[in-house]
């Protein structure tokens, strides 16, 4: 019995290229309670494949049913992999091998903890290190089993290093999928552990000491599925932003934060080193939310 525990994109490319014979996953009333980011629905996918689903009674499996359901499939395989929660150790326990996947711009235990693909667009990197380690109790620390380096590119958001890091770690899957079955011994973490800070969506912020640089790559790091860049007009309406580029002009000396609208409804925000355009945006009122 091979179980994946997962409610976002990376589980379902980890679907279509491993043997699952359950998911656990979340009703998208429950992703929304918990405001969980890019979240995906498996259910139709494990319909059409003939895979159980399971629906836990608590998102960090600690309720009772949960542990009772993994008592009573005692998988061979136990992969968690896009969860935001602390699988519990006696969940673990139940397990043959349990495998877990976090990446980082630098090799682990650097930037263990939250948000990782999204600090890494904030912060500007160029790289990106995906690592599948066998899970136990903590925070991305167990011995690593593999890691696969793939590069950020000027174009990348959030949901494309996404996508890279699912199709990564469905390759490093198939790849040691006989050592991962056998607990083959990984590499232990050598280092200090450092820690990445949670995000909530108020940080999308565009604030005016940012550069247009620091501007882009932040719409970037928060584009679809994520809440999305954002910045308050006069009237203290939130301009919600999905995607922008650098434009490289500023006339008559605009001040940082003023705003240009085009005939088109594309919106040019001047910054206090040149401007950015903002080619898919929302307009929202402060307590809810209005397609713009």
């Amino acid at each position: 019995m091979n179980i994946l525990v997962d409610c976002v994109q990376t589980g379902s490319i980890v679907l279509k290229h491993v043997d699952v014979d359950l998911v656990v996953t979340l009703r998208p009333w429950t992703a929304w309670r918990h405001k969980l980011s890019g979240y995906v629905n498996h259910a139709k996918y494990c319909r059409k494949k003939k895979i159980r689903v399971y629906y836990p009674q608590k998102f960090d499996l600690s309720g009772k049913r949960d542990l009772k359901m993994f008592q009573k499939w005692k998988p061979d395989l136990l992969m968690v992999f896009g969860w935001q929660r602390i699988i519990p150790d006696e969940i673990i326990k139940t397990a043959k091998v349990a495998v877990g996947n976090h990446g980082s711009w630098k090799y682990l235990p650097f930037g263990r903890g939250h948000s990782p693909i999204n600090w890494a667009l904030i912060k500007d990197k160029k790289k990106f290190y995906s690592h599948l380690f066998y899970l136990e109790p903590g925070v991305d620390s167990g011995d690593i089993i593999d890691v696969k380096k793939f590069p950020i590119n000027t174009q990348d958001t959030c949901d494309s290093l996404y996508k890279k890091n699912g199709m990564m770690l469905s390759s490093m899957l198939q790849t040691n999928w006989d050592n991962i079955k056998n607990r083959k011994p990984g590499i232990k973490q050598l280092g200090v552990p450092t820690y990445l800070p949670k995000r909530i969506p108020e940080d999308g912020l565009l604030t005016i000491d940012m550069s247009t640089k620091q501007m882009y790559n932040k719409v970037r790091a928060l584009a679809k599925p994520y809440p999305g860049a954002f910045i308050e007009n006069k009237s203290k309406h939130i301009i919600r932003i999905w995607k922008a580029s650098p434009f490289g002009l500023n006339f008559n000396k605009r001040k940082a934060g003023e705003i240009y609208q085009f005939q088109d409804g594309q919106i040019l925000l001047f910054t206090k080193d040149s401007s950015l355009l903002i080619t898919e945006w929302s307009l929202e009122h402060k307590g809810g939310r209005n397609n713009g």
